[in-house]
């Protein structure tokens, strides 16, 4: 069977990708989506077209998934946000780093910071971000 790789997609001018998007899924393409994701799209369906789409097996799996995900989302939305007195801790290549929020900043190894991401960027030597880093949500 052949496969349509990243590299094998067709180059599409936006608009044209974005009308065939419209065509195919009834709505409007997503604002912000990519001219990469919007190819990637056109070349699925596609493969699809030539070689069969997904089977009905394998669609109830996605929608599970996706319907999992959704809810994991939902509940991190409504997760009460951290403060002061929260103790994160992040294990980061076989060690724990434990910091203290307090009132007026982040409290790592005796040493009081203004935000995560200094702390992230100082263990990890690169730029994170430091919610994301010790996985919270600023």
């Amino acid at each position: 069977m052949d496969v349509i790789t990243d590299n094998a997609v067709p180059p599409h001018d936006r608009d044209e990708l974005k009308r065939s998007w419209q065509e195919h899924h009834k709505i409007a393409a997503p604002k912000g989506l990519s001219t990469k994701t919007l190819s990637l799209d056109d070349a699925y369906r596609a493969q699809a077209k030539q070689h069969g789409g997904l089977t009905v097996d394998a669609t109830e799996q996605l929608f599970k998934i996706a319907k999992a995900y959704a809810v994991r989302e939902q509940q991190d939305k409504t997760a009460q946000p951290i403060g002061p007195g929260t103790r994160l801790v992040r294990n980061w290549h076989s060690q724990a780093y434990v910091v203290d929020i307090l009132d007026k900043g982040y409290l790592w190894q005796g040493q009081l910071y203004g935000s995560l991401s200094e702390i992230a960027r100082t263990i990890t030597g690169t730029r994170w971000s430091g919610p994301r880093f010790f996985g919270v949500k600023a």
